[in-house]
């Protein structure tokens, strides 16, 4: 324990003793040890949490960097903002949650015609699909007024 936490005790012990017997003494002592206990692990973990959230922000800032960095040495234009350019990649299941269809959709999509439904790109096993792909095919298949038509198609009624 700090002593700034055992200094705290001390002075929680010294009131509960000029306040009451030895009895109170002992049991404010144990309820002293155990409030500011429990305030010492609270700190300790916010300051941890904290901490994770600055290295995390950190690290995402230096590989930003390395970014412009490889853009430069390989197309020798300094790039302002390199995670602009970058694309997004996004999970399966990312997708799933995304578009709020069941991951075995994806899966009967990607056996089927999968470049006709949803675009996705595939290196040895892992399976990305590119955030902007997603929602372009989500517009592409926006059906307008409630039929079943294709896009740009249109239907003439003719009066009886």
């Amino acid at each position: 324990m700090t002593d700034e936490l055992e200094a705290l005790i001390r002075a929680d012990a010294q009131r509960y003793l000029d306040e009451g017997s030895v009895r109170d003494f002992e049991m404010g002592m144990r309820k002293s040890r155990a409030i500011h206990a429990a305030a010492a692990i609270y700190l300790e973990a916010k300051i941890r949490m904290e901490t994770e959230k600055a290295i995390a922000k950190a690290q995402a800032e230096f590989e930003a960097e390395l970014d412009a960095e490889f853009d430069y040495e390989h197309t020798g234009e300094l790039v302002e903002d390199a995670s602009a350019e970058r694309l997004e990649y996004m999970t399966e299941l990312e997708v799933a949650e995304y578009l709020k269809v069941p991951v075995a959709t994806l899966r009967d999509w990607r056996r089927k015609d999968a470049v006709k439904v949803l675009p996705f790109h595939k290196i040895g096993r892992l399976i990305r699909y590119e955030r902007g792909e997603v929602d372009a095919a989500m517009r592409a298949g926006r059906v307008e007024g409630g039929n079943n038509l294709p896009a740009g198609a249109s239907v003439s009624i003719e009066p009886h």
